[in-house]
């Protein structure tokens, strides 16, 4: 009896042993991003994006058999900090980094990664000067300078020609494309009167209200965060009629209509292609994420829980966690079902997609039709 007893205590005890040893490791999601300080309201978005696909996907068994985890890393806004946090998430053994949110940080991210072979996905970070490049960072949206043709194209219908752009320096990757995409397009009007302000301090802004008033302008095209936009709105408001108001959609991304108030209603804005009949997809993700987050979700939110889709499709269709081979797998894809629509990525892993309009009406947002 006594050796019956031994045998079947070695047998438990090696039976523990191999479970231990064939356990699979989980499959590490890094992100970087602001999830304190100014642009916070975008990054804990994306963050909520995240972590609503990665709830999905390890209630479907993982990816590959392997349960998904988040680690996150809160840059505060700094350079530094994302640089370091980047190098961090790849010695905590990162399998990918789906980040970061604005595009100034994408080449922080990029720079840290260089030793590495990891592969990055850029959900928001559309900054032209990303483009065309062969690298290990894909990205689900368009060029920036897309949106500056678009509103360049609606103002000149309009017929407006005094016009001033407004850029926000603090997120100069993505902003310098969509002001090169308006003032190339919009320069092309005959007897044009076009203006560029740029500005970094956001805690003074009377050398930007100072321009307007003695400018005057038919209309104001914003490529600012939406606080800011919101707060020259108001400044400029108190002794001038507002001209038509334009916004790219980073205003929108970053609530410019909580901020702005009655101030930005009739503002234009361009952001994500919206159906006019939401997708099925669509509706039961902004369900599951009012029902988790208990408030709405956005375009930020939408193209993170689509990055980490894309990235689940990638290893699927590889049968590997191997940055190269997701790659090719996923630079293969003609079409990419998306939560809003159908998209693809061109070869250099350049996202190309459809755009909506939209007004700011009450508070809420309504498309327009183009």
């Amino acid at each position: 009896m006594k050796k019956v007893l031994s045998v079947l205590t070695v047998l438990i005890a090696t039976g523990l042993i191999i479970g231990c040893i064939s356990e699979k490791k989980p499959v590490k999601i890094g992100f970087v991003s602001d999830l304190s300080k100014l642009n916070s309201t975008l990054g804990i978005s994306a963050r909520n994006g995240l972590e609503l696909a990665i709830e999905e996907l390890n209630n479907k068994n993982g990816l590959l058999g392997h349960e998904i985890e988040l680690i996150t890393k809160d840059h505060e806004g700094s350079d530094e900090l994302c640089y370091n946090y980047t190098k961090q998430l790849i010695e905590e053994g990162a399998n990918v980094i789906i980040s970061p949110v604005i595009s100034e940080m994408a080449f922080k991210v990029i720079d840290a990664t260089k030793e590495s072979n990891i592969l990055i996905l850029g959900p928001t970070a559309s900054a032209s000067d990303l483009a065309g490049m062969d690298d290990n960072f894909l990205r689900i949206v368009s060029p920036s300078s897309s949106q500056g043709v678009f509103i360049s194209k609606l103002m000149k219908d309009k017929g407006f020609k005094k016009v001033i752009v407004i850029a926000d320096q603090k997120n100069k990757s993505y902003v310098d494309g969509v002001v090169k995409g308006f003032v190339d397009d919009f320069s092309q009007t005959s007897s044009h009167n076009l203006e560029v302000l740029n500005y970094k301090d956001s805690n003074d802004f009377t050398p930007v209200i100072n321009t307007l008033s003695k400018y005057q302008p038919e209309a104001i095209f914003f490529v600012t965060n939406g606080l800011d936009c919101a707060t020259i709105t108001q400044l400029y408001a108190k002794n001038n009629q507002l001209p038509a108001l334009y916004g790219s959609s980073w205003v929108k991304a970053s609530s410019v209509e909580i901020f702005g108030g009655r101030r930005v209603d009739g503002m234009i804005v361009v952001d994500a292609y919206q159906n006019p009949t939401p997708r099925d997809s669509e509706v039961e993700f902004m369900n599951n994420y009012r029902n988790k987050f208990h408030t709405e979700g956005s375009s930020v939110s939408i193209y993170f829980y689509e990055a980490m889709m894309l990235y689940s499709l990638g290893v699927n269709k590889a049968k590997s966690f191997d940055s190269i081979k997701v790659k090719k797998a996923i630079l293969g894809m003609e079409i990419i079902e998306g939560l809003l629509d159908n998209y693809r990525l061109d070869r250099y892993g350049d996202g190309i997609r459809k755009i909506s309009i939209f007004i700011i009406k009450d508070g809420m947002y309504e498309t327009i039709q183009y």
